[in-house]
């Protein structure tokens, strides 16, 4: 993905849509599809999130700020009691049934991408900000 599909994206998707709140985490985190289903307000102390992450069959803890445009985000929702990321009938999403989704949301914005275009822009995002340690450590 590149900035003008995000632009895209949010002009089809707006604040208080699960949509939203699934891009913001995508992309304000970093994550891979498997960790972004799973993190919560029970992982968050002091505005970071912190959660183990497995890469190569190896668990690695990851500490997260939740940055201000994600914690926006996040204070309208909608998002789910148990995890932020929640289908429409509000149940928990596997990483399979979250790309599905998200492909299918990318598909209605006319963006054919998935959500790895999207950690990959997130990647660069935070190389640009100057964040070259939490690129390395959290974008693999």
């Amino acid at each position: 993905m590149v900035r003008e599909d995000i632009d895209q994206y949010y002009h089809c998707w707006a604040h208080a849509t699960h949509e939203r709140v699934w891009i913001d985490v995508l992309l304000y985190t970093g994550l891979r599809r498997d960790d972004a289903v799973r993190i919560a307000w029970k992982c968050v102390k002091d505005n970071i999130i912190h959660l183990k992450t497995e890469k190569s069959q190896f668990k690695t803890d990851v500490f997260l700020s939740i940055l201000p445009k994600l914690a926006e985000t996040l204070k309208i929702g909608p998002i789910g009691n148990e995890t932020f990321i929640r289908s429409k009938g509000n149940k928990q999403l596997t990483k399979e049934s979250f790309g599905k989704l998200f492909r299918g949301a990318c598909n209605i914005a006319s963006i054919k991408k998935s959500a790895h275009g999207l950690r990959k822009l997130a990647a660069t995002s935070a190389e640009n900000s100057g964040y070259s340690l939490t690129t390395q450590s959290n974008f693999g």
